[in-house]
């Protein structure tokens, strides 16, 4: 089974040590130090998700996101900001810039691979139903970017329910 790749985006060895100690176990680590370590990463991996820390000397957090978002390639990898900020204005300011999630500092390892866990789960869901569009079993198909059924030729048109 593959194993979900993840990059690790702090300035602090000392935290990128911890987390990869933390994460390991589940997950493939690769790191960053910096934005433009960062940037070049995702272009030449591709992780399946990046932890991102806000506070970073030069290019913060904040606008490394916002530079992983304009790239077609990396637009749709998760992004969960790690920072020892907690206000509401930078949760703000990191949502705007296209992360998914926000974790402040200090947190349980636990916590992080629950979120982690159910971002990657999501991401899996996308690519299925963005790829499957349609699923024909005997004269049933079932359309499912137009939320159709049609049975022997007859459609139907169907709710987010069914």
């Amino acid at each position: 089974m593959k194993r979900n790749s993840i990059l690790i985006v702090d300035d602090e060895s000392y935290i990128r040590e911890f987390l990869a100690q933390v994460l390991s176990e589940h997950f493939k680590v690769r790191f960053a130090k910096n934005s433009e370590e960062a940037v070049s990463e995702v272009n030449t991996t591709q992780p399946d998700l990046i932890l991102l820390d806000v506070l970073m000397p030069g290019v913060n957090g904040i606008e490394t996101c916002k530079l992983i978002r304009m790239q077609p390639e990396s637009k749709n990898i998760p992004v969960i900001m790690l920072t020892a900020l907690g206000d509401i204005e930078q949760k703000v300011k990191a949502f705007q810039a296209g992360a998914d999630d926000y974790l402040a500092k200090p947190f349980l390892p636990e916590e992080l691979i629950a979120r982690i866990l159910r971002k990657l789960e999501s991401k899996s869901d996308q690519k299925i139903s963005k790829s499957e569009t349609q699923v024909q079993l005997g004269n049933l198909k079932l359309k499912l970017d137009s939320l159709s059924l049609e049975i022997d030729g007859d459609s139907y048109d169907l709710g987010q329910i069914e």
